[in-house]
């Protein structure tokens, strides 16, 4: 073998050397592009999933807050009921309710009044119906007993 035909057979070995390193990077090349398209897919997925994540978020949050509201509002209705339903409206129910309630109340109040004032109408009556039959004597004499002065309501 000549140099020649050595170099020649060189240039052949590294030409198909060459060649093959070449389908090599090809092969490398197609797989990481495929790699690469799978992956921005999969980032593409992901996006898709945070946003609706975040949007199922900021939805739970509203309802969070909608649900304290209530809750607060509750709290303050609670509050009112417990110091005598005054600031409820008049319409309400439970409002109604104590409204009657007071009204029984006030009512029995009266009947009470009514039957002690009867009852002491009735005693002054008969005191005075006591009275009439004594003399001016009798009746100083009962004072005094009683410890009281019979002049005194007349001064």
């Amino acid at each position: 073998m000549t140099i020649e035909s050595a170099l020649l057979l060189a240039a052949l070995a590294a030409a198909a050397l060459v060649s093959v390193l070449w389908r090599r990077s090809e092969t490398r090349l197609s797989a990481t592009q495929a790699r690469l398209e799978s992956l921005l897919e999969e980032r593409e997925e992901l996006a898709t999933q945070l946003s609706r994540e975040r949007q199922g978020r900021a939805k739970q949050g509203e309802e969070l807050a909608d649900l304290r509201k209530r809750l607060d509002k509750s709290k303050k209705r609670s509050a009112r009921a417990e110091k005598g339903g005054g600031d409820l409206p008049l319409g309400t129910a439970a409002r109604l309710t104590d409204l009657e309630a007071e009204l029984e109340r006030a009512e029995r109040e009266r009947d009470r009044g009514r039957a002690e004032r009867e009852q002491l109408a009735s005693e002054v009556a008969t005191l005075e119906a006591g009275w009439e039959g004594l003399n001016i004597g009798e009746v100083a004499l009962l004072c005094k007993k009683l410890g009281g002065d019979p002049l005194d309501g007349q001064r």
